[in-house]
């Protein structure tokens, strides 16, 4: 992996408290040395940057829904990783945008095929559920007769996958929402019709109360910090 490749990746910070300081992991959000002939020099890239972490890219497909893509390479992959003091997260996420919402029983499948990726895997103790549900990029639909939907739907999948990786493992960490910083919140809009991120968790937190749920949904909320474009500087808001 080039330097480039590196610094123009995305991400990952994770706080976490120590000794009362506060201490943060950063990373890149890329599969790229997942390639067993990539493995070794994206893993020196990352020492060289003093970087910790990597998301995984993890797609489910309901068409066949307990396949993983690449489960050798990343059973290679993984172990290499820890050697080399990488934390792994999979980010796991339906392979179209309407995967769970049009599939019967997509959320049950879904849920499954984390608890066999636990099973699978288990030194990988971080699972991000989803991707950007509040974008119609990545979950559809938003919006049914003028009300947001997704963050209904997007809750039912986030319970069930919490309790599914849980109870193969409670150290297991979920993530949950992976929220994209923008939505417009205009259910008839000619483009992006999406929902804004302090909606969606309002959305996600009256779905929540309704259940009368009284187990947690996640142990963390993913946010997505982008700019409006790739090429603003860092200081800008």
């Amino acid at each position: 992996m080039t330097p480039t490749r590196v610094l123009t990746a995305a991400l990952v910070a994770a706080l976490s408290l120590a000794g009362g300081a506060a201490a943060m992991d950063v990373g890149v959000v890329d599969d790229y040395g997942v390639a067993p002939a990539n493995s070794p020099g994206f893993f020196d890239s990352l020492a060289d940057l003093g970087m910790r972490e990597n998301r995984i890219s993890i797609t489910w497909d309901p068409a066949a829904p307990t396949t993983i893509e690449r489960q050798q390479a990343l059973e290679l992959y993984i172990p290499l990783a820890s050697l080399r003091g990488i934390r792994v997260i999979f980010a796991v996420a339906p392979a179209r945008a309407d995967s769970i919402t049009s599939t019967p029983g997509a959320s049950a499948q879904y849920a499954a095929f984390l608890a066999q990726l636990a099973r699978t895997f288990p030194t990988v103790k971080d699972y991000v559920i989803g991707n950007e549900p509040n974008q119609p990029r990545f979950w559809r639909p938003q919006f049914r007769r003028g009300a947001a939907v997704s963050p209904g739907a997007y809750y039912s999948l986030l319970a069930r996958s919490y309790d599914a990786l849980k109870a193969v493992d409670r150290s297991i960490t979920v993530i949950g929402v992976g929220l994209s910083p923008r939505g417009n919140d205009q259910p008839n809009a000619g483009d992006n019709v999406s929902v804004s991120p302090v909606r969606f968790i309002h959305g996600l937190g009256k779905a929540y109360r309704s259940a009368r749920r009284r187990a947690p949904i996640m142990d963390e909320l993913a946010f997505h910090p982008y700019p409006d474009r790739d090429t603003d500087g860092l200081m800008k808001g």
